[in-house]
């Protein structure tokens, strides 16, 4: 197994200046910084960077951490397990029944072709299951959830979120907050917190 850790790019520097704090202008440009790295074989802990990182994980059953700022993380062929951290993150578990935590900022998050757990956490995020039996959790602030093909678990959680089953049995439920219901063909549950608009 192999670990990378690239570490933070920039460090933040404050100046005292009697009552007020000055923090010069390339404090601010972190999120340009980051680092760009592809996987080989094996099982990998990829760590990211305090920029906009790339991270794919490509063979084995990887373990990918976004950290801070807007990055962009996929997982590969196996089971992979992946964390997005802080910032706008786009992440994609493809092949393999793989985790995946967004954080607390806005997130677009795609399951791939098998049966994945896909945790938005806060923010408003846009979480697909795609193929699979999958278990997609809003989490806080308004989500919009689709399951997509097989027979998905849907959970909105706390905000007002969208929900849509796609094709199989699935089971929805809105949680906290006005919630939209859409089952879009299949034997769908409504729990009682969604509206139905399209069972």
């Amino acid at each position: 197994m192999k670990t990378r850790i690239f570490g933070a790019l920039v460090a933040t520097v404050a100046l005292l200046i009697g009552l007020g704090v000055f923090t010069p202008a390339y404090a601010q440009v972190a999120c340009a910084l980051g680092i760009t790295d592809t996987d080989g074989l094996g099982a990998d802990v990829m760590d990211g960077t305090s920029g906009n990182d790339t991270l794919n994980g490509n063979w084995g059953d990887d373990t990918i951490r976004g950290y801070n700022c807007n990055d962009t993380l996929s997982g590969g062929f196996d089971a992979d397990v992946i964390y997005g951290g802080s910032g706008n993150d786009d992440i994609e578990g493809n092949d393999g029944p793989d985790i995946l935590y967004g954080g607390p900022d806005n997130d677009d998050i795609s399951g791939g072709d098998n049966d994945d757990e896909i945790y938005g956490g806060s923010g408003n995020d846009t979480l697909n299951g795609n193929n699979g039996k999958d278990e997609i959790y809003g989490g806080d602030n308004n989500d919009t959830l689709y399951g997509n093909s097989g027979a998905d678990d849907l959970y909105g959680g706390a905000g007002d979120d969208t929900l849509v089953g796609g094709d199989g049995a699935d089971y929805l439920e809105g949680g906290d907050g006005y919630d939209v219901c859409n089952g879009n063909g299949g034997n769908d549950t409504f729990h009682a917190s969604c509206e139905v608009q399209n069972p």
